[in-house]
């Protein structure tokens, strides 16, 4: 059997905000970790708005944009709120809403890294949980990008996948003290380590690399 070791466990929640005044699709879409161990919370955006697509080696963006010592600080600024625009007149923003929650892993698993995970036994999924990728249970190839590598585009080459409304988060100089910048070395991207989640700004690339969690990749649960 290959090796499999757990670097972290927890709690994860999904999450989702509606577009304004029932627009169809979502605003944003985030998922939370919360380590067993420590009293720390890391909320992670997903560039495009869904989990990839299992077993077909799909590449969502996603990173690290918000940390609170309670989760529901991590919520706070997702509640509901009403503004006036200029041409549309009064606007309705809906708050975020809790989707799914469950338990994760996050797996070293030969020479890359897992984000895994299990829903609770009594979440009922439904059209919203199949739009976002959200299954019953889950495994992600996770990697983590070096703020400090120069992207050069060429010709034809696919942009960062972020919507619109929804900027790139990617910044320099490094956000990560010198020990851990020094793990990617002249490498574009590392396997995830949970020490990089720990800062705002953290930068992944999350691959949908099986159709089925392998059993040594699964949640215990």
């Amino acid at each position: 059997m290959a090796h499999v070791a757990k670097l972290e466990q927890g709690r994860i929640t999904f999450v989702v905000r509606p577009r304004v005044e029932g627009a169809a699709g979502f605003q944003r879409f985030v998922f939370l970790l919360s380590p067993d161990d420590r009293d720390v919370h890391r909320r992670v955006v997903v560039g495009r708005k869904r989990m990839p697509e299992p077993g077909a080696n799909e590449r969502e963006w996603a990173y690290v944009d918000k940390l609170g010592g309670r989760r529901a600080e991590l919520l706070a600024d997702l509640g509901p709120s009403t503004y006036m625009t200029k041409t549309r007149g009064v606007r309705h923003q809906p708050g975020a809403r809790v989707i799914a929650q469950g338990h994760y892993a996050i797996l070293e698993h030969e020479e890359h890294a897992h984000i895994t995970y299990a829903l609770d036994p009594d979440t009922h999924r439904d059209e919203v949980h199949d739009a976002l990728n959200v299954a019953r249970e889950g495994a992600m190839i996770a990697a983590v990008f070096n703020p400090l590598a120069r992207w050069s585009r060429r010709p034809g080459q696919e942009v960062l996948p972020f919507d619109d409304d929804e900027p790139s988060p990617f910044a320099e100089p490094s956000i990560y003290p010198d020990e851990l910048q020094a793990r990617f070395g002249d490498k574009r991207f590392v396997p995830l380590d949970p020490a990089f989640l720990d800062y705002e700004g953290a930068e992944l690339v999350l691959i949908g690399a099986e159709d089925e969690v392998r059993p040594e990749l699964a949640v215990a649960v």
